[in-house]
């Protein structure tokens, strides 16, 4: 799951903006879980800028950073989404946002996702409603948001998976 929706933000990027992940701002919702955890990690060794954020404050996700860091060499910085505010707060330097918070849970209502103003690419991959993203919809493949970047649903990633792990057992057997 995480493997296919960092590849199709990749896709995204080099068809829409020609451009990769490096130097991308990076805010992954979720980060502490595994799918969070693996595309911050899979993000940042692209050269991306990865911030996970807890929604019970800093304390575990900067616990998770720190194993990250000691068991994959990477950088990833913690942040405080402990509450609505703190959640915004990362919105206008995010590049790209991705949503790997637990199903049925709405992350970023659609107030809080006009401040991500320069965002490139939305990813959420709760298929679960409501959307993690407000206004990501399952099916999104690189369909315009009403904040201006481009989304993928969950859909469009888990298909990605689908396929990839098709395609692998294949050749296993």
């Amino acid at each position: 799951t995480a493997a296919a929706m960092v590849a199709c933000t990749e896709k995204t990027l080099k068809e829409k903006f020609g451009t990769s992940l490096k130097d991308k701002n990076v805010i992954i919702y979720g980060g502490k879980g595994i799918v969070g955890g693996i595309s911050s990690i899979m993000c940042a060794e692209a050269g991306a800028n990865c911030t996970i954020v807890g929604y019970d404050g800093i304390t575990n996700v900067a616990k998770k950073a720190q194993e990250y860091k000691n068991r994959f060499g990477v950088d990833i910085k913690p942040g405080d989404g402990s509450s609505d505010e703190l959640n915004s707060s990362f919105l206008p330097d995010a590049d790209i946002i991705f949503c790997a918070a637990r199903a049925g849970t709405q992350v970023l209502n659609h107030e809080q996702l006009k401040l991500a103003d320069k965002v490139l690419v939305l990813a959420d991959v709760n298929a679960v409603p409501p959307a993690g993203l407000e206004g990501v919809e399952l099916k999104d493949d690189d369909r315009k948001h009403f904040s201006g970047g481009y989304s993928i649903g969950p859909l469009t990633s888990g298909d990605i998976k689908v396929k990839t792990q098709y395609k692998m057992f294949e050749k296993m057997c």
